[in-house]
């Protein structure tokens, strides 16, 4: 109790018809205190002053000077009584209690509710029956004489949780608990889950909203600014303020704070997410929007135009990943977001540049395996390309795959990979100094995405060549290290694997086959000529058109001979060829290009 800018403890006696308090009086003695509690004793000291009548020292307050500090379940549990010691710091006690009673004096705490009596039930009214409703029910009834909003004050802890986010098992629950409170106010708690539009967000304003039904009405709400996700929670919250007259004040509880009431509730919320039967579902009938959008029959409670876009991203996705070169994919388990990530780090989303859009295009070639192999080139010129093989080893075909599992660069590549786990161990322990002693390298080698050859079961070195994320790296560089520090450790990992194997083995295997095709006289522009010349159409009505369509065509087999009969007289990539060959080969492209209409060169 606060008096003439003084304090006086004591305990709650009785109430009075008029709304006061007869309290007995309480002493403390700072002598016998310790740095974490303090000394009261029950006073006995002959004509106190502030006793009023009786033979028990007691005095009478009116309820809006009074401050709890325990309820009387806890008084009786930590046996004060016999003890004499309450745990609070004696110097920091009076501070504390000024605290509380300028906050009661506004009528506001972490979510204080002054109620007084509910006319009708807002839970059958917004709720699907369930076992989670019923528990809602009782708790109400439980609470509902505590109607006088001159003497009850209910202070709610509230919390919500999202886990495993982007999974089958992501489950999002929400808690409340009404804990420490004076005035013989029951404690009472509750937990239970939600299902859609996953976040954790979702988590805490439904616990809020749980927790504002079951209080009897007349209070008023204040709250600035009202998002516009888990708008469907966010009208019933708002119905509910209006129907039963709230006052309302949310008050956020740092991370980390260490408050006992907070803990409490978010203990009971991630305990929620195991228990059976506590799912809470709403009538569609609990909001008073006139218009809901839907999608496949289910109320779209996020931003339309962002949700518009996740369902188009998610569409593209599933085309990607049903393509037939990422059959693996739908087996495995790869980490989009990240993956995504990764591709998209080189520039801000304000800005453009024309370096960056030119890397990003070589990255988005490598991820749907497009670059220019002989295998790719052979859809364009199949003529030129027929039969040629790895410019590098000149044994098997260039695939996508062989470019990276080529004996040839089998050494480069393993010291590429080798370095990249050093650099991961590197960064994960820059990022935090105590995981010195945690086997950050052998864990990192014990993932089964090491192996430089292709694998059409398992992740291999090449599916990170290609930009692909694995979830179990991730989820094992995220159990050492904040998500944020993970994604960017990520992006380091890409970014290296990406210039290193493009400048240790990509340019050289082009440099290899554009040396070869110089050796032939072969050029672009001769490229681009024979396919202009391929591309004529035999139906056109004129006939010099059709006469210039059959010598192309002809001339085109004679290059298409003259390539094949080099290569049966017995030259391989990276030797020289004779002369003879060269200047023939060059003789007919140069008569390709005489023959050929300036209009049909000039596109090109």
């Amino acid at each position: 109790m606060k008096l003439h800018n003084s304090f006086l403890l004591g305990k709650v006696h009785k109430f009075n018809n008029d709304d006061s308090v007869v309290l007995k009086h309480f002493i403390s003695d700072f002598s016998l205190s310790t740095i974490d509690r303090t000394y009261v004793s029950q006073c006995d000291i002959p004509h106190c002053n502030v006793n009023t009548k009786g033979s028990i020292c007691t005095f009478t307050a009116q309820h809006q000077h009074l401050v709890p500090l325990l309820t009387a379940r806890k008084f009786t549990k930590e046996k004060i009584k016999e003890s004499y010691y309450i745990n609070y710091n004696a110097f920091n006690l009076f501070d504390i209690a000024k605290k509380k009673f300028e906050l009661s004096q506004s009528l506001l705490s972490n979510s204080h509710v002054t109620t007084t009596h509910q006319h009708d039930n807002t839970i059958l009214d917004i709720l699907e029956p369930s076992p989670s409703r019923n528990k809602l029910l009782i708790i109400q009834r439980t609470l509902a004489v505590c109607n006088n909003p001159n003497r009850h004050i209910f202070e709610f802890y509230t919390d919500g949780s999202l886990i495993n986010p982007g999974s089958e098992q992501c489950s999002i629950s929400c808690s409340f608990a009404l804990l420490q409170n004076t005035f013989d106010i029951p404690e009472v708690e509750f937990s239970c889950t939600v299902e859609k539009w996953p976040s954790a967000y979702r988590g805490e304003l439904l616990a809020v909203t749980l927790a504002l039904i079951i209080v009897p009405p007349n209070s008023k709400s204040a709250r600035e600014y009202f998002k516009t996700n888990n708008n469907f929670l966010w009208n019933v919250l708002i119905r509910i303020i209006k129907k039963l007259n709230l006052i309302v004040e949310l008050f956020k509880v740092p991370a980390h704070a260490d408050c006992g009431g907070n803990n409490y509730a978010d203990k009971l919320m991630k305990d929620a997410h195991f228990e059976q039967d506590n799912h809470i579902l709403f009538k569609s009938a609990a909001t008073t929007m006139k218009l809901l959008s839907q999608w496949n029959g289910i109320t779209i409670e996020n931003k339309l135009r962002r949700f518009i876009r996740t369902t188009t991203t998610y569409k593209g996705l599933k085309n990607f990943i049903n393509l037939r070169r990422n059959t693996k994919y739908r087996k495995l388990e790869v980490d989009w977001t990240s993956t995504f990530q990764c591709l998209n780090c080189d520039i801000q989303h304000n800005k453009t540049s024309m370096s960056s859009s030119k890397i990003k295009a070589q990255k988005v070639h490598l991820l749907i395996e497009e670059i220019p192999t002989i295998k790719q080139m052979k859809k364009s010129f199949l003529e030129i390309y027929d039969d040629w093989k790895c410019p590098s080893c000149g044994l098997e075909d260039e695939t996508f795959n062989h470019v990276w599992s080529c004996d040839e660069y089998k050494n480069t590549l393993l010291r590429i990979r080798n370095r990249t786990i050093d650099l991961l161990v590197y960064w994960i322990l820059e990022c935090d100094s105590h995981l010195q002693n945690v086997p950050v390298a052998s864990s990192l080698h014990s993932l089964h995405i090491w192996d430089i050859g292709y694998n059409i079961n398992e992740f291999t070195f090449i599916d990170l060549i290609k930009g692909i994320i694995p979830s179990m790296l991730y989820h094992t560089i995220n159990s050492w290290i904040t998500k944020d520090n993970s994604i960017k450790i990520l992006i380091q990992m890409r970014q290296y694997i990406f210039e290193q194997t493009f400048t240790e083995v990509w340019l050289p295997q082009c440099s290899y086959l554009k040396e070869f095709e110089r050796s032939l006289g072969l050029t672009k522009k001769k490229k681009l000529t024979l396919k202009n010349f391929r591309s004529l159409s035999p139906n056109n009505n004129n006939n010099d058109n059709l006469e210039n369509s059959f010598d192309a065509l002809e001339t085109v087999f004679i290059v298409d001979s003259l390539i094949n009969h080099a290569r049966r007289v017995g030259f391989q990539f990276g030797q020289s060829i004779d002369r003879p060959w060269n200047y023939e080969l060059q003789t007919i492209l140069d008569a390709i290009s005489d023959r050929s209409e300036p209009s049909q060169v000039k596109r090109y």
